[in-house]
C-alpha cells in the first residue's frame, strides 16, 4: 500500500463533554486540514484515516479517504506527517519512528470527570500538544514532538508487565506468584 505526506486522523470521541460538540470536531478537522494545505507542496498526498465509515459520515472532506481499524502503518512512513489527538494511533506511529503531531485542546476535556488530570498533565510533559492551529503549524515546521529530553524510551514503562502476568497478579489478588 502506497505511504501518504500527511495523515490526519480525525476526533472519533466527540461525545466526551456536553461541551464539546460534533461542530467542535468539524472545526478541528478543518483546522488540521488548512494547516496541511498551507504545508504541503502540490505533489503531496494527503489522507484522512477514518476508524469507520460512520465516522467519515460525520465529516465530509475533499481529500483521499481510508476507514478501518488497525491499518494506519500501511499508510505511512518515516516521512510521512500524523495529526491527530495523543492516543493509540500516536503511540502507535512514535513506536516506530513516523512523525505524529499532536493536535489536542485538552482543556476542556478536564471538566469530564472520565479524564484524569494527571494523565493529561504526563501527556503534556512528554509531548508538543499543539491547542489551535498557529502551534500544529510551528510544531510541524520545527518539527516538534517530543519534549526536550524526552523520547519514544519515555512513551512505555520500563517496569511493565505483559498482559498475562497482569491477568496473574488480579487473580491472585495483588499477590505476585509465578506462572
Amino acid at each position: 500500500m502506497a505511504s501518504y505526506d500527511f495523515v490526519l486522523l480525525p476526533p472519533d470521541a466527540f461525545h466526551l463533554t456536553l461541551r464539546d460538540r460534533i461542530a467542535d470536531a468539524e472545526r478541528w478537522l478543518a483546522e488540521a486540514l488548512d494547516v496541511i494545505e498551507e504545508l504541503r507542496s502540490p505533489r503531496q498526498r494527503v489522507l484522512v484515516k477514518f476508524r469507520s465509515r460512520n465516522q467519515a459520515l460525520n465529516f465530509p472532506v475533499k481529500c483521499e479517504v481510508r476507514c478501518g481499524y488497525g491499518r494506519l502503518l500501511e499508510y505511512c512512513n518515516s516521512e510521512s506527517v500524523v495529526i491527530g489527538w495523543p492516543g493509540s494511533g500516536a503511540w502507535e506511529c512514535l513506536l516506530h519512528d513516523i512523525p505524529f503531531y499532536s493536535f489536542w485542546d485538552a482543556r476542556k476535556y478536564l471538566r469530564n470527570r472520565y479524564v484524569s488530570p494527571a494523565a493529561v498533565r504526563r501527556l503534556h510533559a512528554l509531548l508538543h500538544i499543539a491547542c489551535d492551529k498557529n502551534s500544529l503549524r510551528e510544531n510541524i515546521r520545527h518539527r516538534r514532538v517530543f519534549k526536550p529530553g524526552k523520547g519514544k524510551k519515555d512513551l512505555l514503562h520500563e517496569k511493565g508487565m505483559d498482559l498475562h502476568r497482569i491477568v496473574v497478579e488480579i487473580l491472585a489478588g495483588g499477590r505476585s506468584r509465578d506462572t
